[in-house]
Protein backbone atom coordinates (compact mmCIF):
# COMPACT_ATOMS: atom_id res chain seq x y z
CA UNK A 1 0.00 0.00 0.00
CA UNK A 2 1.24 3.50 -0.60
CA UNK A 3 1.79 5.67 2.02
CA UNK A 4 0.92 9.33 0.96
CA UNK A 5 2.50 10.93 4.10
CA UNK A 6 6.02 10.36 2.19
CA UNK A 7 5.39 12.18 -0.09
CA UNK A 8 5.61 15.53 2.04
CA UNK A 9 8.50 14.23 3.73
CA UNK A 10 11.66 16.06 1.59
CA UNK A 11 13.92 13.45 2.78
CA UNK A 12 11.75 11.01 0.46
CA UNK A 13 12.36 12.54 -2.41
CA UNK A 14 16.32 13.74 -2.22
CA UNK A 15 17.43 10.54 -0.41
CA UNK A 16 20.51 10.06 -1.68
CA UNK A 17 20.64 6.51 -1.08
CA UNK A 18 18.12 4.91 -3.51
CA UNK A 19 15.86 1.74 -2.27
CA UNK A 20 14.64 -1.38 -4.00
CA UNK A 21 12.85 -0.57 -7.59
CA UNK A 22 10.28 -2.97 -8.05
CA UNK A 23 8.68 -1.52 -10.58
CA UNK A 24 11.57 -1.05 -12.69
CA UNK A 25 10.19 -3.18 -15.42
CA UNK A 26 6.78 -0.88 -16.12
CA UNK A 27 8.42 2.15 -15.68
CA UNK A 28 11.05 1.41 -18.75
CA UNK A 29 7.87 -0.41 -20.72
CA UNK A 30 6.52 3.36 -20.25
CA UNK A 31 10.15 4.93 -21.76
CA UNK A 32 10.42 2.17 -24.48
CA UNK A 33 6.72 3.07 -25.21
CA UNK A 34 7.26 6.77 -25.44
CA UNK A 35 10.50 6.10 -27.94
CA UNK A 36 8.13 4.21 -30.15
CA UNK A 37 5.95 6.95 -30.72
CA UNK A 38 8.47 8.98 -31.10
CA UNK A 39 10.08 6.90 -33.96
CA UNK A 40 6.30 6.21 -35.16
CA UNK A 41 5.85 9.73 -35.63
CA UNK A 42 9.07 10.64 -37.34
CA UNK A 43 7.79 7.77 -39.97
CA UNK A 44 4.61 9.36 -40.33
CA UNK A 45 6.11 12.58 -40.71
CA UNK A 46 7.60 11.46 -44.19
CA UNK A 47 4.73 10.46 -45.36
CA UNK A 48 3.37 12.47 -48.13
CA UNK A 49 -0.60 11.85 -48.04
CA UNK A 50 -0.29 13.86 -44.57
CA UNK A 51 -1.98 17.21 -44.42
CA UNK A 52 0.01 20.07 -44.02
CA UNK A 53 -0.35 20.46 -40.06
CA UNK A 54 -0.33 16.82 -39.35
CA UNK A 55 2.75 16.63 -40.98
CA UNK A 56 4.12 19.76 -38.47
CA UNK A 57 2.47 18.00 -35.85
CA UNK A 58 4.27 14.96 -36.18
CA UNK A 59 7.48 16.71 -36.78
CA UNK A 60 7.10 19.06 -33.49
CA UNK A 61 6.45 15.67 -31.74
CA UNK A 62 9.00 13.27 -32.50
CA UNK A 63 11.92 15.15 -30.95
CA UNK A 64 10.16 15.85 -27.48
CA UNK A 65 9.35 11.91 -26.91
CA UNK A 66 12.64 10.46 -27.84
CA UNK A 67 14.03 12.86 -25.35
CA UNK A 68 11.53 12.17 -22.82
CA UNK A 69 11.97 8.83 -23.83
CA UNK A 70 15.91 8.78 -23.44
CA UNK A 71 16.01 10.23 -20.43
CA UNK A 72 13.58 8.03 -18.43
CA UNK A 73 15.25 5.12 -19.58
CA UNK A 74 18.78 6.88 -18.13
CA UNK A 75 16.97 7.55 -15.16
CA UNK A 76 15.35 4.15 -14.83
CA UNK A 77 18.65 2.19 -14.94
CA UNK A 78 20.39 4.97 -12.57
CA UNK A 79 17.92 3.84 -10.14
CA UNK A 80 18.18 0.22 -11.18
CA UNK A 81 21.58 0.58 -10.57
CA UNK A 82 21.37 2.33 -7.50
CA UNK A 83 23.45 4.92 -8.09
CA UNK A 84 24.11 7.84 -5.68
CA UNK A 85 22.41 11.01 -6.37
CA UNK A 86 21.69 10.41 -9.65
CA UNK A 87 18.41 7.79 -8.69
CA UNK A 88 17.05 10.30 -6.08
CA UNK A 89 12.89 10.02 -7.12
CA UNK A 90 13.12 13.99 -7.37
CA UNK A 91 14.57 13.56 -11.17
CA UNK A 92 11.78 11.40 -11.91
CA UNK A 93 9.27 13.97 -10.38
CA UNK A 94 10.87 16.54 -12.47
CA UNK A 95 10.93 14.49 -15.48
CA UNK A 96 7.12 13.61 -15.48
CA UNK A 97 5.92 17.56 -14.39
CA UNK A 98 7.99 18.88 -17.46
CA UNK A 99 6.19 15.99 -19.45
CA UNK A 100 2.86 16.99 -18.85
CA UNK A 101 3.76 20.72 -18.84
CA UNK A 102 4.69 19.94 -22.53
CA UNK A 103 1.93 17.47 -23.25
CA UNK A 104 -0.20 20.45 -22.19
CA UNK A 105 1.45 23.21 -24.63
CA UNK A 106 0.77 20.41 -27.12
CA UNK A 107 -2.60 19.90 -26.77
CA UNK A 108 -3.10 23.30 -26.28
CA UNK A 109 -1.97 24.09 -29.79
CA UNK A 110 -3.53 21.17 -31.74
CA UNK A 111 -7.10 22.57 -30.02
CA UNK A 112 -6.37 26.11 -30.57
CA UNK A 113 -3.37 27.60 -32.60
CA UNK A 114 -3.39 24.79 -35.56
CA UNK A 115 -7.48 25.59 -36.44
CA UNK A 116 -6.33 29.63 -36.96
CA UNK A 117 -3.27 28.89 -38.97
CA UNK A 118 -5.12 26.21 -41.29
CA UNK A 119 -8.01 28.84 -41.55
CA UNK A 120 -5.26 31.68 -42.45
CA UNK A 121 -3.49 29.48 -44.65
CA UNK A 122 -6.74 27.94 -46.73
CA UNK A 123 -7.77 32.23 -46.84
CA UNK A 124 -4.07 32.60 -48.80
CA UNK A 125 -4.22 29.78 -50.76
CA UNK A 126 -8.17 31.02 -52.18
CA UNK A 127 -6.69 34.31 -52.96
CA UNK A 128 -3.90 33.38 -54.68
CA UNK A 129 -5.76 31.03 -56.79
CA UNK A 130 -6.81 33.72 -58.66
CA UNK A 131 -3.89 36.12 -58.69
CA UNK A 132 -2.40 36.20 -62.23
CA UNK A 133 0.71 34.10 -62.81
CA UNK A 134 3.75 34.33 -65.05
CA UNK A 135 3.42 32.11 -67.67
CA UNK A 136 6.95 30.55 -69.08
CA UNK A 137 9.00 32.79 -71.74
CA UNK A 138 10.33 31.15 -74.88
CA UNK A 139 12.97 30.82 -76.09
CA UNK A 140 13.25 33.71 -78.70
CA UNK A 141 17.06 32.28 -79.91
CA UNK A 142 16.70 28.51 -81.01
CA UNK A 143 19.78 27.21 -82.50
CA UNK A 144 18.95 25.48 -85.83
Amino acid sequence: MIDFSKFLNLNYWFSGTPTDFYWWKYVAAVFILLLIVGFVARILSKKKKLGRSHRKLMLEIKTPFFIFGIIGLILTFFRYEGVKYLSIRFFFLLLLLSFVAWLAYTIFKIRVMYPRVECEYKGKEDENKYRPTSKKKKNKHKKK
